[in-house]
């Protein structure tokens, strides 16, 4: 008994040694504080991650104001999921007999943060009007919304370019107001 006691607590110490030892970043940072250092984003994926997150915006408005024509649907470089939930808020507004007239005034991207090697995260200060109408007629149906909109984009390098994959609305909702920066 006392041998086979033996050899499941020596067992035990090679199991969470071999652990520790493929899982150290994590024991290190729960038991020493440790933080790996996060790589710097190039300059250049900014500048094109920026730029895939621009035409994604610019065709969103396009694809609302096309009352959801794929042509643009097709275009957006964003992950299925993504483009499902444009198409589901379109199918919701036809169902009421409207359609969005969304223009981007200004898009400022505040922050960069690398999320993995291929994904990174970009909080955006976006300047909109945002019209709707009625799809009998072409009048609007609300006043018109005009404002600033803080969002959250996870995007994601693949072959073809930066995709988005995921986003949130951070704060504040359209139509409240934000100071604007000097």
């Amino acid at each position: 008994m006392k041998a086979l006691l033996s050899i499941l607590l020596v067992s035990a110490v090679i199991f969470i040694g071999i652990a520790m030892a493929q899982e150290w970043q994590v024991f290190a940072s729960a038991w020493f504080g440790y933080r790996p250092e996060v790589p710097p984003i190039s300059e250049t994926d900014q500048k094109e991650s920026a730029e895939s997150l621009r035409h994604y915006l610019t065709l969103t408005g396009h694809l609302y104001r096309s009352n959801g024509d794929t042509r643009f649907l097709e275009r957006l470089p964003a992950a299925p999921r993504v483009t499902d939930e444009l198409m589901a808020d379109i199918v919701y507004l036809r169902h009421n007999g409207r359609y969005q007239e969304p223009s981007l005034e200004r898009l400022e991207c505040d922050e960069f943060r690398l999320l993995a090697p291929e994904s990174i995260e970009i909080v955006t200060r976006e300047f909109w009007i945002i019209r709707t109408r009625s799809l009998v007629d072409g009048k609007e149906t609300d006043p018109v919304l005009s404002g600033i909109i803080r969002a959250r984009y996870r995007m994601a390098k693949e072959a073809s370019g930066w995709k988005v994959q995921a986003w949130e609305l951070v704060s504040p909702p359209l139509g409240s107001v934000e100071e604007p920066r000097p």
